[in-house]
Formats: C-alpha cells, structure tokens, sequence
C-alpha cells in the first residue's frame, strides 16, 4: 500500500529549517522559516485543520500553493485560469493556444511569471527582500501587482481593433411611433474607463507610500537633503525661464562656476 501523509500541520508548517551541524548557524532564509513555522503553530492551534491522505506528491503540492497565497497574498490567487472558452483578446494571441498545448483547467503560466515579476519588481523599489518585508508593503505590493495585471488585461481588451478606437456610437433615443433612431452618442469603452482607474489608483498608493517623484522630493526637502539650487524641476524650469528673459532683453548672464 502506497504511504499517504496528512494534510494537516505537517502541510501548514512552511518548511522546517532541518537540523544544524554543531557550531552551524542558521542563514536568513532558514530563520525567516523557523520564525513563520513557530507563529503558524500558534494560530493553528486556534483554527485546527482537517486531517486529509495525501501522498507525498500531493502534499508537496498542497504546500506549494499555500506558501504562494502566505508569500504573495491575494495576488497569488490573480492569474486566470486557463479555458478553451477563454476571449478572444486572450486566447489569440497566446502562443500556447496556437499550437494547442494550453493548460486547460489550469493558472495561465504568463500570468503566474508577470505577477511573481512585478512583485519582486515593487519589493526591489523598496529595498526589501521577503526576509524583511513588512506585512503593511506585502500588502501594498501585492495590490500594486493586481492593477499592473489588470492594466495588462485591459490595454490586451483594447488592443482587438474593434474596440481599438476605445468608443463605440449606440442609440440615445428613438421616435415612440416609428422606432427609427433620433440621435446617438459615443460611449467610452468600458476597459478605457477601467485602465483610467488602474492608473490612478497605483498613482494613489505610491504617493501613500512616497515612491512618486513629487513625494520623494517633498520627502528630501523635509529631511534637508536637497540641494538648495534648482534640485527639484520646478526650480530648474524658473531659473531658466528667468536666463532666457535676460538673454533676450541683452542682459549679461552669470555663469556659476
């Protein structure tokens, strides 16, 4: 008889660290395991988990998916699933689908490497790794990898030629008796309106977390770390504004050295 494990703690703990060598000591990464594993104790002994047989495999399995949503959060949950009843906008220009070997039933493998790309990209903006991420940035982080999907999925929408003009002309109103339309107007796409929102969302939640050029700039001038001269671009455009105003009225024109 084939041996089963059970999906219970054995699944939950992320990885133990394994047992060390004497006078070894443990790396980040095995500490970071070792601190995870021991909180995960805690809480499950609040929430106690099925007892299900599984087999090796399957439970490796099981705990690859779990240490991608504890890792990624929401985000790991974001690449669509693969169908033969996928849209078009999709479906079309996929190149697995060309040749017939796309992952029916399964997560879109594209999908899967953009969002672990744009997280460890955004992770990499604020100078962490997943050893030192706080739980406030994996949040922050994992919703930012979100709208860069959904951008993705609305600019592949819009890109079809049909909605490529982003409006479409539908009938305002028409005469009770004859039924024949009066007049019409131009309805924005609803993809269009949907990437306006992406957009201004993430430029939300990088000015929360001051990783825009304008906050970063405030953020050095409250620390006193911006040169005092033209730093900042404001500055710049004024000074050579104001260089272009003597220039033109003859006015010699200092040159700092």
């Amino acid at each position: 008889m084939q041996e089963v494990a059970t999906f219970g703690r054995e699944v939950t703990l992320v990885q133990e660290p394994g047992i060390l060598e004497e006078g070894a000591k443990l790396s980040s990464e095995q500490a970071y395991l070792a601190r995870l594993a021991l909180s995960q104790v805690k809480i499950l002994a609040l929430l106690p988990i099925a007892k299900i047989a599984l087999t090796e495999t399957e439970q490796q399995a099981a705990r690859t998916y779990q240490l991608a949503h504890l890792i990624l959060g929401p985000a790991a949950a974001a690449p669509m699933l693969c169908s033969k009843k996928c849209p078009d906008p999709f479906r079309i220009v996929c190149p697995l689908a060309k040749v017939g070997k796309e992952p029916i039933g399964q997560r879109c493998p594209f999908e899967q490497q953009y969002v672990a790309e744009r997280f460890l990209a955004w992770m990499n903006d604020l100078g962490r790794t997943l050893e030192d991420l706080l739980e406030m940035e994996r949040s922050a982080i994992t919703t930012l990898v979100t709208l860069d999907l959904q951008e993705k999925r609305c600019n592949a929408i819009l890109a079809d030629a049909q909605n490529a003009t982003l409006t479409s002309r539908a009938v305002r109103d028409v005469d009770a008796t004859s039924g024949v339309p009066l007049c019409w107007e131009d309805v924005v796409h609803a993809n269009a309106l949907r990437l306006n929102e992406v957009i201004d969302k993430r430029r939300m939640i990088l000015r929360d977390m001051e990783l825009t050029p304008e906050m970063q700039t405030k953020r050095k001038k409250a620390l006193g770390n911006l040169k005092p001269a033209g730093a900042d671009l404001a500055s710049r455009q004024s000074d050579n504004a104001d260089k272009l105003r003597r220039a033109m009225r003859g006015e010699p024109t200092v040159v700092d050295i």
